[in-house]
């Protein structure tokens, strides 16, 4: 991988991580004003989070396997176990376990007694909890169904989506030799449509980023080389679309436009990245790159009970746009504080826990 890449990748990772726990701190409508900030910031702008997360992956995954190379598969194989599979199975059974703990202390404090576990444990889905135990389902503006599904702790169906990608990429190495850009243009489509079969472990945004992420991989393109092509306009189609995209977030044109707003903005965010000179921040971009698993996936505890007191604890009242913003902050500065202060005191539990 090329140096730029390398940067580029760097810079990338923990503005994503922020995205997505801006996404989850904004993730109810304001009914005072102000409700354009949290569409913006909760809606708009971080919608390239998950997306480019899958892209970076895919890229990543297919470098060494441009000719494919079964014993460089398994040992790429081997590694996803210790920084996917471990991880994922450890943070999931330590949110379950929160939970309950934390409904009981509810319960016993409205006298109504400790919750019994196995009926708990039945009640919010078992055994499915580690996968698919929450299902939503939604209708496209076309006419079709969208189904999607979670595993008990919401956000790590990132996690579960690529680890399931990563397995099949034997099939999507042979799909991008052979029919090369007709494949990903036929995603492409699919993606623009959010037209996909009802899986509930991977779904059309995986599949399309990844797999746009393993082509360039696999035909030797540089990520930074990729994005600076499109530089210009992308930033001149991101600048018009992003008021647009803020006024019709209540509409059906907006889950019509989402997916071109993704592109755009993807590739227009990465050459910001790159345009910024931030050379001389290289040792704190690395330190904030290593922590954005572990930000990743403890933001949702910690930001419910930064937004709970901040409501009880300030003498004064604030704004639903000022909680929104101060929870997002306070979050990300509460994890990344707790990741370095975990990483320098048990650097074996920091590398287990965090996958790396």
């Amino acid at each position: 991988m090329s140096s730029t890449d390398s940067i580029l990748i760097k810079r990338l990772r923990f503005p994503l991580a922020v995205m997505v726990v801006f996404i989850h701190s904004g993730n109810r409508p304001f009914v005072d004003s102000g409700e354009w900030i949290r569409v913006m910031f909760a809606d708009v702008i971080p919608a390239i989070a998950v997306p480019l997360f899958f892209l970076i992956s895919g890229y990543l995954f297919f470098r060494g396997l441009e000719r494919w190379n079964w014993d460089e598969w398994k040992k790429k194989m081997y590694r996803r176990v210790h920084t996917l599979l471990i991880p994922y199975l450890i943070w999931t059974t330590l949110y379950i376990a929160y939970v309950y703990f934390h409904q009981c202390r509810l319960s016993l404090c409205t006298d109504e007694g400790w919750i019994p576990v196995g009926q708990w444990f039945y009640d919010n889905g078992g055994i499915s909890m580690w996968w698919d135990s929450i299902v939503t389902e939604n209708s496209h503006p076309l006419g079709y169904r969208m189904i999607s599904a979670h595993p008990f702790h919401r956000v790590l169906w990132f996690v579960r989506d690529l680890m399931v990608v990563n397995l099949l990429s034997p099939f999507i190495h042979w799909m991008l030799r052979k029919g090369g850009k007709i494949v990903l243009i036929a995603l492409l489509i699919l993606y623009l449509l959010q037209l996909w079969p009802p899986f509930h472990c991977i779904g059309i945004t995986c599949v399309f980023f990844y797999t746009a992420g393993a082509y360039l991989s696999i035909r030797g393109r540089d990520l930074n080389e990729t994005f600076s092509g499109w530089k210009t306009s992308s930033w001149l189609i991101s600048s018009l679309l992003l008021v647009p995209m803020i006024l019709i977030r209540q509409s059906e044109s907006f889950i019509i436009l989402k997916p071109t707003w993704c592109i755009v903005e993807a590739v227009a965010f990465a050459n910001l990245l790159v345009a910024l000179p931030l050379e001389s921040h290289a040792r704190t971009i690395s330190l904030l790159s290593d922590s954005t698993f572990f930000v990743y996936v403890t933001h949702s505890v910690v930001l419910s009970n930064i937004r709970q007191a901040l409501l009880v604890l300030l003498p004064f009242h604030l704004s639903e746009a000022t909680v929104f913003l101060l929870t997002a902050i306070l979050t990300v500065a509460f994890c990344v504080s707790v990741y370095l202060f975990v990483r320098k005191c048990f650097p074996q539990l920091c590398v287990f826990i965090c996958g790396r």
